[in-house]
């Protein structure tokens, strides 16, 4: 995926987001800090494609983690990406969990740090919103699926700013080197 077709596949996340959304009439308070928006790419090669097309958009480059046998890269961007009233800074870039791969990449989920799980839960079992609760060593997140592509809306308690920091000091990132 190159800068273009991010800007494509932003679009479509953001037709998904804004419907489930409203459908749901899901409080604005969840959504208040945008935290990072997040790629999923089709396969292994559209990972290294990608991370090697977007990292001129990036600050300081692409950081990245093996994590579950597959890369995860994360960087912080020179400019936000935008939709409606929400900004992200930072960016995810996931290659495929092995088996789980694609046709093509898309945008899978944008993260909000909203820390008050036990109210997000009580909001989405009285709606009947199916959700997960999901965690790594890094932080943890409640998964909302928005969509019959995968799309999803992520409300973590830690922004990933700060679980990028937490493991370079655990030395459990590398820099990527797309020059």
């Amino acid at each position: 995926m190159n800068s273009h077709e991010l800007i494509l596949r932003v679009r479509e996340y953001e037709q998904s987001f804004t419907s489930f959304i409203n459908v749901n009439n899901l409080p604005k308070e969840w959504f208040s800090v945008p935290d990072h928006i997040a790629i999923k790419c089709a396969d292994g090669k559209d990972y290294v494609k990608t991370c090697r097309e977007l990292s001129h958009m990036t600050k300081n480059g692409i950081w990245e983690i093996d994590l579950d046998s597959r890369f995860l890269g994360s960087a912080e961007l020179i400019n936000s990406i935008n939709f409606g009233e929400y900004g992200f800074s930072w960016i995810e870039i996931m290659q495929p969990r092995p088996g789980k791969e694609t046709k093509e990449g898309f945008v899978e989920h944008t993260e909000f740090l909203f820390t008050d799980f036990n109210t997000v839960k009580n909001v989405l079992d009285r709606k009947n919103i199916a959700y997960e609760l999901q965690e790594n060593p890094g932080h943890k997140w409640i998964n909302i699926v928005i969509d019959n592509y995968g799309r999803e809306i992520k409300v973590n308690d830690k922004v990933l700013s700060d679980v990028v920091k937490w493991e370079l000091e655990k030395g459990h990132l590398k820099k990527r080197d797309d020059s």
